[in-house]
């Protein structure tokens, strides 16, 4: 996979990596020239930014956003299912009380 070792892999949240690493590898296999060129952060989903060829453009998109769709339902700090969501990002009940409960005590 040559986007392996991109910038935006640190971008993503942790708990979604395996899942761009998935998202990729089926671009890949519709277009071997597909490369990620960023990673959109302002979706609160995993929403990677690609480049393709033009004949493929129309199913990386969808795969894109079956990708993104798939992301609402998975804790983006460790992968578990979700089941809460806050501040837009999906949460896992544990990391859900280890992030927000901490506040709530301030």
């Amino acid at each position: 996979m040559k986007n392996e070792n991109a910038y935006w892999l640190e971008l993503i949240p942790s708990g979604w990596t395996g899942l761009a690493y998935k998202m990729i590898e089926e671009c890949e296999a519709i277009d071997p020239t597909f490369e990620v060129i960023g990673y959109d952060n302002n979706s609160n989903d995993l929403w990677l930014v690609g480049d393709s060829a033009e004949e493929y453009h129309e199913q990386i998109v969808a795969t894109i956003r079956k990708y993104a769709e798939k992301s609402k339902h998975i804790c983006c700090q460790c992968g578990a299912p979700a089941k809460r969501k806050n501040y837009f990002m999906p949460f896992c009940e544990k990391c859900h009380h280890q992030t927000f409960d901490f506040f709530q005590n301030l």
